[in-house]
């Protein structure tokens, strides 16, 4: 599936909001896209391109941040993500040779 534009960015700052939100459905902040010098027009064509492509889905809120739902296979409609399914539970180092 290809997707247009700067539709990479607007989702790499999709999964790093929900990553520091800890849960799938957040409000979405696009001032980190606007200090890269990504466009309004652009920000929304690419979320608009993800809607479409069935990755997120979006609640739009005129005059205040839209709600994302980044939407997953084995998490397709909860809002919480277990995230302690990704820590790492072993402390040891390991060493290179």
């Amino acid at each position: 599936m290809r997707l247009p534009g700067k539709s990479l960015h607007v989702g790499i700052e999709l999964w790093r909001q929900c990553g520091v939100k800890s849960s799938l459905t957040f409000k979405f902040s696009i001032k980190p896209l606007r200090d890269c010098q990504i466009t309004h027009p652009t920000i929304y064509q690419g979320l608009e391109a993800l809607e479409a492509a069935g990755l997120v889905r979006v609640t739009r809120n005129r005059g205040a941040l839209s709600t994302v739902t980044i939407l997953t296979d084995q998490v397709r409609d909860k809002s919480k993500v277990d995230w302690t399914q990704f820590m790492v539970r072993d402390n040891t180092q390991t060493t290179l040779q």
